[in-house]
């Protein structure tokens, strides 16, 4: 069983028993084994556009300069009147969602023209990414295709979930692909999930194919979706890191970001590492799980969207980086590990289990005040594998992926040997933030785990690069004096 197979199993079994709990509710009113092999092989709002009228949900806050930006210190509920929309369904980049009309509720983010030549038969399919409650779940749906002069064309749709859902409003809310094979070589302008092949549809998602690029880079990053405040020198100090391991991009979507972070990741648009798009709300709840919603669908359509750009994609968060703790950057960690596989794979997935660097151990004041990863140099265990890691994936191999795992493969990557779980001596996905395992788990948790963390000094092998980095964005931002 491959290391997404385990991780899905553990997700379903919390899922359910997470589930009937909340269920009764509604209707009622890390210890890791350091001792892993270094290269082990892996075992064997905002607005909602709706096909007959228009749910305003929450008013669109923005900043001078910073347009499509989103910024709020928190979502208002606020009822507005959106823009009139187009034929063709909501823009490519607006980040608004469509509601498909049905039996169900189908919440569509994105769709993409999947042609690679890794798939296998059928060769070309459209990926629809949305969100949907399951409350006819083994029902046929269909993909009703828009073509070029008003052609319709409809074809059976297959569903692949990328997240565990979430339970608002009395209904499990989940993350979904719907794949639907495309008949001939000429792209469809939409598509529309409909509950039968003779329903008609009066609004549609654009199809999109992804752009490709003369060359491809090395390594670019998918955040998932970035909300409420994230610090200056937190944003800054995790970008100049990611550079010196060797990122080449960074995508950022943004749900509801405090002003403070929209100015930062606005300066690194302007400097062209980092792309930011949106992702607005689309029910009428500003919880932060229903923020959690987005995560998986903005990560595929980040794959999707720059898969013909990098050769790698890292999929972590804006508290986490991928360390390689033996190398200098992800491009010799890489080569390490493929030199110590027995078993070649063209385009493997490289998952690194988690360790907390909890802000709750004392800090070194040596060192420089604005840098967390210097200052805190206590780790929690490493996670134990199959759970928490995050991953390097190959773009071209994957097709549904979650905020920890691929959990669906292209056919003609789908082998054995397609995942490796890095051993932490060689890589680690660092975890940057105040203890929260007492409500994760239960109390007492981050008191046991406090008390038995180790000293690690990884991170001072980059102090020399960073520190002129870092002062650098922060004199460019104006930001030279803020918190020490």
């Amino acid at each position: 069983m491959g290391l997404s197979a385990l991780y899905r199993r553990k997700r379903f079994l919390i899922g359910a028993v997470t589930g009937v709990f909340l269920c009764c509710a509604y209707f009622l009113a890390t210890s890791g084994d350091d001792k892993v092999p270094i290269y082990a092989p892996a075992p064997a709002t905002a607005a909602v556009t709706r096909e007959t009228t228009t749910t305003p949900i929450y008013k669109i806050l923005r900043t001078p300069g910073l347009p499509q930006l989103v910024v709020t210190d928190r979502p208002q509920p606020e009822a507005i009147k959106l823009p009139p929309q187009s034929k063709g369904g909501r823009t490519a980049t607006d980040g608004h969602w469509l509601l498909f009309s049905g039996p169900q509720e189908i919440f569509g983010y994105s769709a993409f023209y999947d042609n690679r030549p890794s798939l296998g038969a059928p060769p070309t399919v459209v990926r629809v990414i949305v969100v949907s409650d399951v409350t006819d779940a083994k029902k046929q749906l269909y993909c009703l295709f828009r073509y070029e002069g008003g052609v319709n064309k409809t074809a059976s749709a297959t569903r692949q979930a990328i997240g565990a859902g979430v339970y608002k409003r009395g209904k499990l809310y989940t993350e979904y692909i719907y794949t639907c094979p495309v008949d001939g070589t000429l792209p469809p302008e939409g598509v529309a999930i409909v509950a039968a092949p003779t329903d008609v549809a009066s609004r549609f998602l654009p199809v999109e194919v992804p752009a490709r690029w003369p060359e491809k880079m090395d390594f670019g990053v998918c955040v998932s979706v970035a909300y409420w405040n994230h610090t200056a020198e937190r944003i800054v100090e995790w970008m100049e890191l990611n550079r010196i391991i060797g990122v080449n991009h960074v995508i950022i979507y943004n749900n509801s970001l405090s002003a403070e972070a929209a100015r930062v990741f606005a300066h690194y648009v302007a400097s062209g590492f980092v792309d930011l798009r949106q992702s607005t709300n689309f029910i009428d709840d500003p919880g932060e799980t229903t923020i959690h919603m987005h995560m998986s669908p903005v990560i595929n359509d980040c794959m999707y969207r720059y898969m013909h750009r990098f050769s790698k994609i890292l999929v972590i968060d804006l508290d986490e980086l991928i360390v390689p703790r033996a190398h200098d950057n992800l491009t010799l960690m890489l080569a390490a590990i493929e030199t110590a596989q027995t078993e070649r794979h063209p385009a493997r997935t490289y998952a690194f289990r988690n360790a907390y660097f909890f802000f709750d151990w004392t800090p070194d004041l040596a060192q420089p005040g604005r840098l967390a990863t210097l200052r805190y140099r206590m780790r929690a265990p490493p996670s134990v594998e199959g759970t928490s890691a995050k991953c390097i994936v190959d773009p071209q191999a994957c097709w549904a992926m979650h905020n920890h795992y691929c959990w669906a493969y292209t056919a003609r990557f789908d082998t054995d040997a397609k995942e490796v779980s890095v051993g932490h001596s060689v890589g680690l996905n660092q975890h940057y933030k105040k203890c929260h395992l007492d409500a994760f788990e239960k109390p007492g948790a981050c008191a046991r785990v406090l008390a038995n963390g180790t000293p690690d000094d990884t991170m001072l092998r980059f102090k020399q690069r960073l520190v002129p980095r870092f002062e650098q964005q922060m004199r460019e931002l104006d930001l030279k004096n803020v918190r020490r």
